[in-house]
């Protein structure tokens, strides 16, 4: 290519000034969003923030589609608690119910007997606050354990068997021990 047509190239991509006037509402508007997006950040990154948390809970529930049995490896309690100690006890109630709804209706599994695991979100987000000043580590644990006692008793008396509950325990605890020694405290440093 020669100059003069790598010049006129570079004139066809490249918004100059005279392109700018004839799109002022454009300019306008992306000025305005900008200026939106700098002053109300906060609200923008925990919008995001509990986006990523409920999508987090939700996929981590997609295998229930597949296999018929509930197994403890989820993420709905390590994103409530994570929710509720950044942003309170409304958010973590908000980010657990959200997933957890979302994720029995794509799986096409919801029962009246998921209002108890809604219960033991209710309770695991009303009680983070009572340990503020708790290490994520053992905050955590110490829900997934109280999630756990509401849920295995509440699913058994509307009917679950009892193998199919205790089999959910035996499994959430150690995952989420596990999850909450590795990978929560990183999460937290990280949306924190």
């Amino acid at each position: 290519m020669e100059r003069n047509e790598i010049r006129k190239w570079a004139k066809e991509r490249v918004f100059r000034y005279d392109q700018l006037k004839k799109r002022k509402r454009l300019v306008f508007l992306a000025v305005i969003c900008l200026a939106l997006l700098l002053f109300f950040w906060a609200y923008v990154k925990a919008g995001i923030v509990l986006l990523l948390l409920i999508l987090l809970g939700f996929a981590s529930l997609l295998y229930n589609k597949f296999v018929r049995i509930s197994l403890g490896f989820e993420f709905i309690v390590l994103s409530t608690v994570l929710a509720g100690v950044i942003y309170g006890p409304l958010a973590a109630f908000f980010v657990g119910a959200v997933a957890l709804f979302a994720a029995e209706v794509f799986n096409q599994s919801f029962q009246h007997s998921t209002l108890v695991s809604f219960i033991g979100l209710g309770a695991v987000s009303i009680a983070i606050p009572l340990f503020e000043g708790m290490g994520i580590t053992s905050l955590g644990i110490l829900m997934a354990i109280l999630y756990n006692v509401i849920i295995v008793p509440g699913y058994i008396l509307l009917g679950s068997q009892p193998w199919k509950s205790f089999l959910f325990a035996a499994t959430d605890i150690p995952f989420n021990i596990w999850v909450f020694a590795v990978i929560a405290p990183k999460l937290l440093e990280l949306l924190g």
